[in-house]
């Protein structure tokens, strides 16, 4: 398997047990990305499960949560997230209040916080206006508990009404907010799907982004399986000095060795990880 991983890195990887190791209960992925070789892993909303339970599984394990998505509604039916719907502020911004409390628990720095589609019977304008309040709101909750906000931005095609459609979308809500502890997640496979550019649009923004997510394009599967030169945008990152997390957020299934492009030496934690 050739060699994608770049020497010199500052930032560190996050194995998604949204996408790894499903076969298992959640409480159980823990350990099992810690036997992968992993200090630090990624979820989306644990739904189901005590998210306290969650929190003591991580540290069981000795295992990082580096980010998580919170609660983001229905996700079998499609939903990502509700904090552009005006008619549901006050359901948001209780489960908002929910994942704060999980971050602090879980010594989690970053809340990823999907913004959802326009509801259909509203203007863009009126959806954009009550995500930007709400995450002004929620910023200020996010810092009096040392925490920041991820602003993630999905692809066109298959989030057609989504709020933040491009990474210039979803910049305008981090600009809106005005708070340095609302930042970027950019996620390279949903970049390439909608803009490309991921090098250059990585230099443009670097001061603004919180984390980082990788995936091959078209497929979603691991580095090294699709058009993206893996080699060349993790080198970008350590040559830009990035040292967050890199997520590794793609789907194994199919793959006799999803994690195989990765050596278990590189997978624990860099010695600088942290924010940008």
């Amino acid at each position: 398997m050739a060699t994608i991983h770049p020497r010199g890195r500052r930032f560190s990887y996050s194995l998604s047990l949204g996408w790894f190791h499903t076969d298992r209960p959640l409480l159980e992925r823990f350990s099992a990305a810690r036997q992968d070789g992993f200090g630090a892993v990624e979820l989306f909303w644990p739904a189901g499960v005590d998210y306290r339970q969650v929190a003591a599984a991580a540290r069981r394990e000795h295992v990082r949560i580096s980010m998580f998505n919170m609660y983001e509604g229905d996700y079998a039916q499609g939903e990502r997230g509700f904090a552009a719907d005006p008619d549901r502020v006050e359901e948001w911004r209780a489960r908002f209040l929910e994942a704060l409390d999980f971050a602090v628990l879980s010594d989690c720095d970053d809340i990823n916080v999907l913004a959802g589609d326009i509801p259909g019977d509203r203007s863009r304008a009126v959806g954009m206006d009550c995500l930007v309040e709400n995450m002004r709101w929620a910023a200020l909750e996010a810092c009096a508990q040392g925490r920041r906000i991820l602003v993630e931005p999905l692809n066109r095609s298959a989030h057609r009404n989504y709020a933040c459609r491009d990474t210039d979308e979803a910049m305008r809500v981090v600009e809106a907010c005005r708070s340095d502890n609302v930042v970027l997640l950019y996620d390279v496979y949903h970049a390439q799907l909608t803009e490309g550019n991921v090098i250059s649009t990585l230099s443009r923004i670097m001061g603004r982004i919180g984390h980082v997510q990788i995936a091959d394009v078209p497929t979603r599967g691991r580095p090294g399986t699709g058009e993206l030169n893996f080699a060349n945008i993790l080198g970008a990152l350590v040559d830009l000095g990035y040292s967050g997390y890199v997520g590794l957020e793609y789907d194994p299934a199919g793959d006799s060795d999803p994690l195989g492009w990765l050596p278990v030496s590189e997978r624990g934690q860099a010695e600088r990880a942290g924010g940008p």
